[in-house]
């Protein structure tokens, strides 16, 4: 691996991505972003060949700080990727990419 990622930790031999906006209280995403995240996830599983991940736990193609437990205490892992973000990640976009690499 050419780079190696610090994201999470105990969980850098993947790829990070960044949505940048503070979606716990305020912020929701806009279509423009749901757009891009949706055809960036296609790009890199398409690239990369990324179907399941194992570091020391299955995950599908797209993770977040908040569905991985590390044990770390960190506070960011608890809520990231914040309470407006996550129901369209995880009930929209997790199995629209599931179901696209299968």
């Amino acid at each position: 691996m050419k780079y190696k990622g610090s994201h999470t930790y105990g969980y850098n031999d993947d790829i990070g991505v960044v949505i940048l906006g503070n979606f716990q209280s305020s912020n929701t995403l806009n279509q423009a972003q749901k757009n891009a995240a949706e055809a960036l996830a296609k790009w890199l599983c398409y690239e990369y060949d990324l179907k399941m991940i194992s570091s020391g736990t299955n995950m599908a193609p797209i993770s977040t700080h908040k569905n991985i437990d590390i044990g770390t205490g960190n506070d960011v892992n608890q809520v990231c990727p914040g309470n407006n973000a996550a129901p369209w990640i995880d009930g929209t976009l997790r199995p629209n990419i599931t179901a696209w690499g299968n």
